[in-house]
């Protein structure tokens, strides 16, 4: 039995050196999740090292960009349990990223 979460961010880097990151999870609207955000703290530390890489676009599917957090997430998880998480640092692989990131917001 595989205990990595099913990717639901996928990375393509096109011939012109732009890298596509798209969210894929069209069942919930794209919610973040803890799985998905270190999925994209993955995805763009990566893509910040990759010399084929000049720019990065993030999308999400073809009905929406992303409906915020997964508020599934946060109903079972206690007050104490949310603040040990500390997941704010998933965030700084995209904030730290030394190439333009543009969101290419649908929906």
């Amino acid at each position: 039995m595989n205990s990595q979460p099913e990717p639901v961010v996928h990375v393509q880097i096109r011939e012109d050196g732009v890298a596509v990151v798209r969210i894929e999870r069209p069942e919930v609207k794209n919610a973040l999740n803890i799985a998905v955000r270190e999925q994209l703290a993955e995805s763009f530390r990566a893509l910040s090292v990759d010399a084929r890489v000049r720019s990065i676009v993030l999308t999400g599917g073809e009905q929406c960009f992303v409906a915020g957090a997964d508020i599934r997430e946060f109903a079972q998880a206690s007050p104490i349990e949310m603040y040990r998480r500390h997941t704010e640092y998933l965030w700084d692989a995209i904030a730290r990223c030394p190439k333009p990131v543009i969101a290419a917001v649908n929906g």
